[in-house]
C-alpha cells in the first residue's frame, strides 16, 4: 500500500483521475465540483497531519522501528512525523491551479513562483532518479527466460470463472451473482484461476528468484517487491487479469468506485508471507515478512489472489473503507478455501495480513486504475 491506514493518499495523479477526495483521518469528502478553495483546504488539512520524514538514528521512532513486529510487517514507505508537510500540499495545490487557470502564476510574486521552481525541480530530479533504477532493474531482468509464455485464458481461469461470458466474451451478469461471494461490505471473493496454473506461476516465481541470485542483480533489483511480474516478462498476466476479470467485474459490481470509469493501469506482483523467514532459500530476494500491517493500497481497485493455502494464520483481516468513519471497525478475516481464489476490493479498502503460524502464504496481488483520465469528468 501507499501507506499507514491514516495517511490521506494525496497525489496529483489521483486527484485528476478521480471526482471524489476521501480523507483517511476524518472522513471529509470534496468533490472535483467544488470550488478551489474546498480543494485548497482540503489539501491544507489534510497535510498538516504528517509529514514523510527519514528518522533520526537516534530517536524513539527509529528504535521503535526496529522491534521484531515491525520490521515483519511494515509497509515499504518512510516513517511519518506529525508535522505540516508544506511541500506536498504546496506542489499538489499549485499543479491543480496550473491545471485549471491559464494565467494562474500571474497572480503570485517572483520568490513565490520561485520557490515553487525550485520545489518542482526537486521532484524532477527524484523522478529522474527513480526511472534510472527502473532502467537499471529492468536490464538486469532482460536475461531471464520465462517458461510460461501468453496462455489462452481456458489454460489460465478456472472453469467456473470462465462460465460467466457469453460466446461473444460479455459478462452476464446472472452467472456473475452466482460466482461471486460477499465477505463483506464491498468485498467479493471467487474462483479465478486454475490451481495448476498457480503451481506454474510459484515455479516461474522460484525459476526468478533463482536468476536474481544467480546473476548477482539482488541488490540492483531490490527486496521490496522484486517479483514483479512485468519483471519475470509476464505482462501479458498482468493484461489479461486487467482485461478479463477486473475491468468488467469492477464495472458491474463496483460502479459507485469507478463512476463509470474505465481501469487502463495494472501493476503486478507476487507476495509472499513466511511462519518462519529466515528458512527461505530466497530470503535476500523476495524479502519475506510474516505479516503486513494495516494499509490501503496505492489503487482504485485491487486483485487479491491466493497460489497456495497450505498455512495456518495469515488471514487478510479486512476493515472499512477510507473515508467512511470506519476505518477502525474489523469487518472480515478472510482465507482463500483454495489456491486461485481471489478477493476484489476497492484500494481504499483498509486491510492487514495477520501473522502466518505455520507454512508459506504466497499470492499474487494486482493494483489497477484508471491512469490516463479515461473517466468521464475529464478536466
Amino acid at each position: 500500500g501507499m501507506g499507514q491506514w491514516h495517511h490521506p493518499l494525496l497525489l496529483v495523479p489521483f486527484v485528476q483521475a478521480h471526482p471524489v477526495l476521501y480523507s483517511s483521518t476524518d472522513g471529509t469528502i470534496v468533490t472535483r465540483r467544488q470550488p478551489m478553495q474546498a480543494l485548497w483546504s482540503y489539501f491544507r488539512r489534510a497535510s498538516e497531519l504528517f509529514e514523510w520524514q527519514e528518522p533520526q538514528s537516534d530517536s524513539r521512532l527509529q528504535r521503535a522501528m526496529t522491534t521484531q513486529a515491525d520490521r515483519d510487517g511494515a509497509i515499504n514507505e518512510k516513517p511519518l512525523r506529525g508535522r505540516r508537510a508544506e511541500n506536498l500540499s504546496h506542489i499538489m495545490h499549485s499543479s491543480f491551479g496550473l491545471d485549471h487557470y491559464p494565467k494562474y502564476l500571474q497572480r503570485w510574486d517572483i520568490p513565490s513562483i520561485e520557490a515553487l521552481e525550485n520545489r518542482l525541480e526537486k521532484q524532477l530530479a527524484f523522478v529522474r532518479e527513480q526511472k534510472a533504477l527502473w532502467l537499471q532493474r529492468e536490464a538486469a531482468s532482460t536475461g531471464f527466460t520465462q517458461s510460461l509464455s501468453s496462455l489462452p485464458p481456458e489454460e489460465v481461469f478456472d472453469e467456473r470463472f470462465l462460465k460467466i461470458f457469453d460466446a461473444a466474451g460479455k459478462l452476464r451478469l446472472s452467472q456473475l451473482g452466482n460466482l461471486l461471494e460477499e465477505e463483506c461490505d464491498g468485498c467479493y471473493s471467487f474462483p479465478l484461476l486454475r490451481p495448476d496454473f498457480c503451481q506454474r506461476l510459484l515455479e516461474s516465481a522460484e525459476s526468478f528468484a533463482d536468476y536474481v541470485k544467480q546473476q548477482g542483480v539482488a541488490e540492483t533489483m531490490g527486496s521490496e517487491r522484486p517479483l514483479v511480474l512485468d519483471r519475470m516478462h509476464l505482462a501479458w498476466l498482468n493484461d489479461m487479469l486487467l482485461d478479463k476479470c477486473v475491468n468488467p467485474v469492477s464495472q458491474a459490481v463496483f460502479p459507485d468506485e469507478l463512476n463509470e470509469g474505465i481501469l487502463d493501469w495494472r501493476h503486478g506482483y507476487i507476495v509472499s508471507y513466511f511462519a518462519s523467514p529466515t528458512d527461505s532459500d530466497n530470503t535476500d530476494v523476495t524479502n519475506p515478512k510474516t505479516r503486513l500491517v494495516r494499509h490501503t493500497d496505492d489503487s482504485e481497485m485491487t486483485l487479491n489472489v491466493c497460489l497456495a493455502n497450505d498455512y495456518d494464520g495469515g488471514e487478510l483481516a479486512l476493515y472499512g473503507k477510507r473515508g467512511t468513519g470506519l476505518e477502525e471497525t474489523k469487518l472480515a478475516d478472510f482465507k482463500s478455501p483454495s489456491p486461485g481464489w481471489a478477493l476484489l476490493h476497492p484500494g481504499r479498502q483498509l486491510h492487514e495480513v495477520l501473522q502466518v503460524k505455520n507454512g508459506n502464504r504466497f499470492g499474487l496481488i494486482l493494483w489497477t486504475r484508471s491512469n490516463n483520465g479515461n473517466s468521464p469528468w475529464g478536466l
